[in-house]
Parts: C-alpha cells; sequence; structure tokens
C-alpha cells in the first residue's frame, strides 16, 4: 500500500508541470480560404507559472506547413501573448472540404497539442440565396425583387459583380458581403402581362473578377392576373343573322371557360357554329348550345353562329317556280297525250304482237282544230299492219325507223280521241325503246307541241 502511495505522488510531482505550466486557446482569421490560399489564425498562450517561459510552436500534419517551420517566443510569469502564424498548404491539389490542422506548442517541461478547423471552399457553397416572401412579382406593375445573398465562411469578399437574368427582365449589380453574414440586394422591376402566372427560374450568375462563384437558378414566383376580355359582333345580311364572339386572355393565367348559346329548335336546324360545340343540349323551347374551352395567355379565341335561311328560301322559290311554269305549261298547253303499248305473248314466250295506243285530250271548254299527231316506230320493227278508227295522214320511212301523221280535224272542249295501230314483232331486241308521240297544233295563233310520256317494252319474258 505504501508502494503505490508513493509512486501515485511521483506521477502527479512529473505531470503537474505539464498541466499548469501554459494554456493554450486561437481565434480563426482564416480558416476558410480557396484552393492555394494560406490558413490565418491568432493563438492565445498563457503562461501560468511565476518564472518566465520559451515556448516552441510548431506543426505536424501532411496537408499544410507552418509558415517559419518552428516559431519561438518568451512568455512572462502569468503574462498572455498573441501571436498570428499562418500555414501553407502543401502542394496546390487539396481538395475541397474540411481539415483539422496540427498546432503544437510546447515549453521545456510541458507540451499542449490542438487542431485547428480549416476548411477548403467548394464554390458551389459559398452563398446561399433566397428571395424574400414579398417579393412575389405583380404583372403590368413596378415591383421590388429583393434577395438575400448569405456567405457561408467565413472569408471576406469585397468588389463582387451579380447578373440576374430571366426571361422577361436581366440587371446587374455589384456588392460586397463579409464573411458569414448576409447582405441584401433589391432591384425594382417590371412584369409584362404575358409572363404566366407561377414559378419562374432566375439566373444567378455571382464573379469575383472572372472566378465564377455562384451560377444556379432560384425560383420566383409571379403573381396571377385575370383579365379576360370579350367582344361581340353581331352579323346581318340577307336572310342571314349571327353573331361572332371574341374572347382575348390579356391576363397571365390559363382560363377554362363555358360558353353557351340558346336557339330555337327551327333556328337551330338552319344555323352552324364555329368551331364545333362541345355539347349541345335540350332546353326549354330549343336547344342549349355550349363551348368548353382553354385559352391561354395572349391567345384570342372566337367564336361564330349564323343563322341562314336562304337555302330553304331559295329551296321554296324553285317549288314555286316549278309550280308556276307547270301550271303555266298547262294553261298554255290545253292538249294532254298519252302514250301505251299493250303486247300480245307467243307460246315461246315472245312478243309477237305491239299494239300502240295514243290517247288525245282536250282540257279545255273550247274545240281544237287541226291537231297533227304524230309517231315513230323503231327500225327495227316493221310497218303497222293494223290500224284503229283512224288511219294515218302518211306514213314516211328512213334509215331511224317509220314515221306516222294523224291529222284531227276537230277536237271539242273535254273530248277525248284514241288513236291505235298493230305491228308483228318477228325479231327484236330483249328490251325495245318505243320514244314519244306528239300532238301538234295552234293555240291563240301561235304553235304549240304537246309530248306523251316515254315507252319502252321488254320483247322476252
Amino acid at each position: 500500500m505504501k508502494k503505490i502511495l508513493f509512486l501515485f505522488f511521483i506521477t502527479l510531482l512529473v505531470l503537474l508541470p505539464s498541466i499548469s505550466a501554459i494554456q493554450v486557446g486561437y481565434t480563426a482569421v482564416k480558416p476558410h480560404v480557396f484552393q492555394g490560399e494560406e490558413l490565418q489564425y491568432i493563438i492565445r498562450i498563457l503562461n501560468d507559472e511565476g518564472s518566465e517561459k520559451t515556448v516552441t510552436i510548431r506543426s505536424i500534419d501532411l496537408n499544410w506547413l507552418l509558415k517559419g517551420d518552428r516559431l519561438y517566443a518568451t512568455i512572462k510569469p502569468y503574462e498572455e501573448k498573441e501571436i498570428l502564424i499562418t500555414y501553407e498548404p502543401i502542394g496546390k491539389g487539396l481538395q475541397q472540404g474540411r481539415y483539422k490542422v496540427s498546432l503544437i506548442v510546447e515549453t521545456s517541461i510541458s507540451k499542449v497539442e490542438k487542431f485547428l478547423p480549416a476548411e477548403v471552399i467548394a464554390d458551389d457553397k459559398i452563398f446561399s440565396i433566397t428571395v424574400k416572401d414579398y417579393s412575389i412579382l405583380n404583372p403590368d406593375k413596378n415591383n421590388i425583387l429583393s434577395l438575400n445573398i448569405k456567405n457561408n465562411y467565413l472569408k471576406d469578399f469585397e468588389d463582387l459583380s451579380i447578373e440576374i437574368t430571366s426571361s422577361f427582365f436581366s440587371f446587374k449589380d455589384s456588392f460586397s458581403v463579409m464573411g458569414q453574414k448576409t447582405t441584401i440586394i433589391e432591384e425594382e422591376v417590371t412584369i409584362p402581362r404575358s409572363v404566366v402566372e407561377g414559378k419562374h427560374p432566375l439566373h444567378i450568375k455571382i464573379r469575383e473578377g472572372k472566378k465564377i462563384l455562384f451560377d444556379k437558378d432560384i425560383p420566383v414566383t409571379v403573381r396571377g392576373l385575370e383579365d379576360l376580355r370579350s367582344v361581340e359582333k353581331s352579323m346581318s345580311g340577307f336572310l342571314k343573322s349571327g353573331k361572332k364572339i371574341t374572347k382575348t386572355n390579356t391576363g397571365n393565367t390559363v382560363e377554362t371557360l363555358r360558353l353557351e348559346v340558346r336557339k330555337s329548335f327551327f333556328s337551330h336546324l338552319f344555323t352552324s357554329y364555329e368551331p364545333e360545340p362541345t355539347a349541345i343540349f335540350p332546353a326549354s323551347q330549343g336547344k342549349k348550345i355550349v363551348w368548353d374551352y382553354t385559352i391561354h395567355p395572349g391567345e384570342e379565341q372566337e367564336f361564330i353562329y349564323t343563322t341562314s335561311y336562304r337555302l330553304p328560301f331559295f329551296i321554296l322559290l324553285l317549288i314555286l317556280l316549278a309550280l308556276s311554269a307547270y301550271f303555266f305549261f298547262r294553261r298554255n298547253n290545253i292538249i294532254d297525250i298519252e302514250k301505251r303499248a299493250l303486247t300480245v305473248m307467243s307460246t315461246q314466250g315472245e312478243i309477237k304482237t305491239l299494239k300502240v295506243l295514243i290517247h288525245i285530250k282536250n282540257r279545255s271548254t273550247f274545240t281544237v282544230k287541226k291537231i297533227l299527231v304524230q309517231d315513230k316506230i323503231p327500225s327495227v320493227l316493221g310497218s303497222p299492219e293494223s290500224y284503229g278508227t283512224s288511219k294515218p295522214l302518211s306514213i314516211k320511212k328512213n334509215e331511224e325507223g317509220i314515221r306516222l301523221l294523224w291529222a284531227l280535224e276537230n277536237l271539242r272542249g273535254k273530248s277525248e280521241r284514241t288513236i291505235s295501230y298493230s305491228v308483228e314483232i318477228k325479231k327484236a331486241p330483249s328490251s325495245l325503246n318505243l320514244g314519244t308521240a306528239l300532238a301538234k297544233y295552234r293555240l291563240r295563233g301561235r304553235k304549240v307541241i304537246a309530248r306523251s310520256n316515254m315507252v319502252s317494252v321488254q320483247t322476252k319474258k
């Protein structure tokens, strides 16, 4: 037990001078540097003893070399001395990042070792930039853009240049910012109405001389401005009316809207729409036409609907003209002529005899004189073998066939007359066109021709 106590006191006597001889502290002057730059610190050495001490300052480090290799200082009893020390990087290729730099302060009987914090600055981490909350930009107005620029390192920067660009404005400025401090840059900007609401990138570039220290995009908010303008223009013309509606988005927000138009059942039938409606719904006393559309800032959308009664008017007009022509013709042609064909079939299923009937009727109440009735027999048929009660006035043959002509002296009002003839068919095509018959006469001093219907027959079953 006595031996243990003896060893304890001997150890305490040995360690006591090293513990209490000197105290070492430091203040970082330049702990944040770029590649190739020097570190600087102020170290404070306190002599706790009543005798003068000579201290040696040195370093054992793989990355940093104490400038001067070894430094010496004499410190009086109970005196504190401040000494500026500088470290040089070993080589020029130190990587960006944090380091612990060796510092050794020793006397003849004591030794203090510390590790000083240092950092080789990463270019992309020097500054933190934020846009102040109130820097929401309003279109078509003067705005104050306020940027907070924070220096993240204990390194002073002076005569920096900043360049801010965006799709709708740009400006340049210069500033300085002390180590681990924040500076504010404010600029008045005007935002065009055409800039769409929402987040937009501001490209910010900070330079120190030619060296780029910051090159990033920072988002900024553009406030929405709703301004949808509508212009309506009525269109009219002969039996035509309509409306042209023009929607123009002069704001900066995307507008999704609905346009509704009501039309009666009748007018809807004759109305055209451009563009095509999104939907057409039944409505009381008509139809509801709906367009759902999206219009972007700066865009213009036209809606046109035109009601035109021109087509039904012209159709009705043509009908009236046709009826007028018909009644005019009926009034100026009082003779009706109808042609029919009767056939007698053989046992082999072929036409053996063809009998043609021509019926003439006077629709008027007065007598028509000297009516010439003409018919034509195709060349593939022969001459008529028999006639009805009236024989033709003349029979003429040519390359096209046989022309028969009858003369009716008088045809009293409301009376009728039938002319007929028969032809024996020996050889004919399967289909035979007998043409039309004509009735020629004079009415109120002018020549009038009445035509019958067209007649054709099938000669074989």
